[in-house]
């Protein structure tokens, strides 16, 4: 997944906390995206390792797949 605009976004949020001529309104909010935005990114990240779980199989070592019985 490319995660390059979120990346940006919080970059220029940064900018927007790091100017003091910024309303305590705007400051507000852009605090609450940036969290928005770094939990997606965490979100992103996990669901990376999950897709490579897959394709590497790996995710089996965790949830093996079940052998059916034979009926008795």
């Amino acid at each position: 997944m490319n995660t390059s605009a979120i990346e940006k976004t919080i970059a220029e949020l940064k900018g927007l906390l790091a100017n003091p001529e910024t309303y305590e309104e705007i400051r507000e909010q852009a605090e609450v995206d940036m969290k928005k935005l770094s939990n997606w990114l965490e979100y992103y990240d996990w669901l990376n390792r999950l897709i490579d779980s897959f394709e590497t199989k790996e995710i089996f070592n965790f949830i093996p797949i079940e052998q059916k019985k034979d009926p008795e």
